[in-house]
């Protein structure tokens, strides 16, 4: 048998009158002896003990032979069992029907029914319940089913996509999204972190893979595209889990998704709670702080970073932290009222406060400060890089970062004017010769070398590349390595009156354009590995499309122009 489920199978003991009494410990051998009884009661006997008639009464369709009909009644009635009762069971009782393991029973046998092929027609029946597709949790036992009667061939094809790295790149149908669960589940290797993106980026994906986040202590979901959708049976499974860490960041969460989240976060194992950038208001405060201040609630980290809570949503935030219940030591924030601030610290245990990217006030910073060096204070972290007043602006906009274009790297078909903040497609110019400079592509990048959160706009005219690159990127010669969006080492946007695509790698992507503007914002947090390209118009950012990659190296603003009298201009 493949189970592997027995510590020990029994004690073999002496009574008073000398004779050996067997004593089952493991309360499965229970599942076995009613396995091998249905099986030798159908062979010997003729008799389907699970449909409690004779062998030649047919309840599945007439070409069943009744040794298929006794199977897929066993797996029928497993599946019906929500609490598992079955399960073990089943796999016996399949397990049995190996010649291998016939043989060992022979004794006990006067017939056997079973053939190859009555294997063969059970294991496709097993594989058509697990594509109709049963809760998850129900599939498990279907795989281990498959292994009782060494078949592999699911199991197989999705180590083959994890082996040649491409698991990501295909789309999987619901078998093989259970697979892959049975796969990471039954892994020899201990699953401390699960990182979603290794896999997937969808909400599909995290829906199918719930059940190992559950069984993991640290589930990285950050950037995966995540929406309010999932929130409700997000907060489900954390309940029921054993999660430490939950890194949600970069997902259009809302409030309306922490909402639905905090029931799940009160009742959770959770000692840290990650949710940057999930375009979170002052409205979901009050879901947040009822959750720090909850007795049950274990959270000592909690990351809000580069959301635009506002001095309201920290007033209702700072009732949590407040909480003789509150056991937050790490706290990061981007919006924040010091006052409220300051009066919740002086009763709380937090440890590290993080207000970096705010514009606290030198007032504010005095207050916070005071607390920092009071000795019966606990706070001893206080973290305020990057303030100032124009970190008030609410989006991407409090990361501004005002750009010169680099001369050096121009083509010297392109004209640079306003102190080197616009250029344009225009005659030859006399630049002198430098390594660093465009000489086939009308491109030319920026002075800066970017890491952190940064954000720009620009305004263009005719056709225009916008985006970014390594330092690294060729310059010379009219291949790809030379071209922006065309290579590995660039990311950017393609503009035209007609369309916008998204280039990297030669790869392109369309991108939807809700309103007509020729004015692009560019956000980067480069950490996070995130690009995001929005459409300006009146001052309102509207999101066309975010890349998610990973950063190894500062990139630089970069811009082609594909047109004669083309132009962008750095505003």
């Amino acid at each position: 048998m493949f189970s592997g489920i027995y510590t020990q199978i029994f004690n073999e003991e002496l009574t008073v009158c000398k004779e050996k009494m067997f004593c089952f410990v493991h309360l499965s051998i229970q599942e076995f002896f009613a396995a091998l009884y249905v099986h030798l009661m159908f062979n010997n006997d003729n008799f389907n003990v699970l449909t409690k008639k004779p062998s030649s009464t047919r309840r599945f369709p007439f070409r069943d032979s009744s040794e298929l009909i006794l199977y897929k009644e066993a797996v029928e009635k497993a599946l019906r069992c929500e609490n598992g009762h079955y399960d073990i069971f089943l796999r016996f009782l399949l397990g049995l029907s190996l010649e291998s393991n016939q043989t060992l029973l022979k004794p006990l046998m006067t017939s056997n029914r079973t053939n190859q092929k009555t294997r063969t027609e059970i294991i496709k029946h097993i594989k058509e319940r697990i594509r109709a597709s049963p809760s998850p949790d129900r599939c498990l036992n279907l795989f281990h089913c498959l292994n009782e009667l060494n078949d592999r061939s699911l199991v197989d094809e999705i180590q083959n996509y994890l082996g040649s790295g491409s698991l990501n790149k295909v789309k999987l149908s619901p078998a093989q999204w259970a697979t892959l669960v049975f796969v990471l589940l039954t892994s020899e290797e201990e699953l401390s972190v699960f990182q979603l993106s290794n896999y997937t980026r969808s909400e599909e994906g995290l829906l199918r893979l719930l059940p190992v986040v559950k069984n993991a202590r640290e589930a990285n979901l950050n950037a995966c595209n995540l929406t309010v959708t999932c929130c409700e049976v997000l907060a489900n499974g954390i309940s029921s889990s054993q999660l430490r860490e939950l890194d949600l960041g970069n997902n259009n969460l809302t409030d309306a998704g922490i909402i639905k989240l905090s029931g799940g976060l009160k009742n959770s194992k959770l000692e840290a709670l990650r949710l940057r950038s999930c375009n979170l208001t002052g409205h979901s405060s009050d879901a947040l702080a009822s959750v720090i201040s909850s007795e049950s609630c274990l959270m000592k980290l909690l990351d809000l970073s580069d959301n635009d809570l506002l001095d309201v949503g920290v007033k209702k935030l700072s009732g949590g932290l407040a909480s003789p219940h509150c056991k937050l030591e790490i706290l990061k924030l981007k919006e924040e009222s010091c006052i409220f601030l300051a009066s919740a610290l002086n009763s709380s245990i937090l440890r590290e406060l993080d207000l970096s990217y705010n514009h606290p006030g030198s007032s504010g910073l005095d207050l916070l400060c005071a607390l920092r060096d009071d000795p019966q204070c606990s706070l001893q972290k206080l973290s305020v890089e990057q303030c100032g007043e124009s970190r008030i602006q609410p989006g991407p906009k409090k990361y501004t970062k005002k750009l010169t274009l680099d001369p050096n790297t121009a083509h010297r078909d392109l004209s640079l004017s306003e102190e080197n903040r616009k250029a344009t497609r225009w005659t030859k110019q006399p630049y002198p010769d430098h390594p660093e400079r465009f000489d086939f592509w009308t491109q030319v990048l920026c002075e800066e070398g970017l890491t952190g959160r940064c954000y720009w706009e620009t305004e263009w005219n005719g056709r225009a590349f916008i985006g970014v690159a390594y330092r690294r990127m060729c310059r010379k010669g009219k291949d790809h390595d030379s071209w922006l969006g065309k290579n590995e080492s660039s990311w950017g946007l393609n503009c035209n009156k007609d369309s916008y695509k998204i280039w990297h790698n030669g790869m392109d992507t369309a991108v939807t354009i809700p309103t007509s503007s020729n004015k692009v914002g560019v956000y980067l947090d480069w950490s996070s590995g995130k690009l995001s390209f929005f459409m300006v118009s009146c001052g309102a950012l509207t999101l066309l499309h975010t890349v998610h990659t990973t950063f190894t190296e500062p990139v630089y603003p970069g811009f082609r122009l594909g047109w004669v009298d083309s132009t962008v201009y750095l505003c």
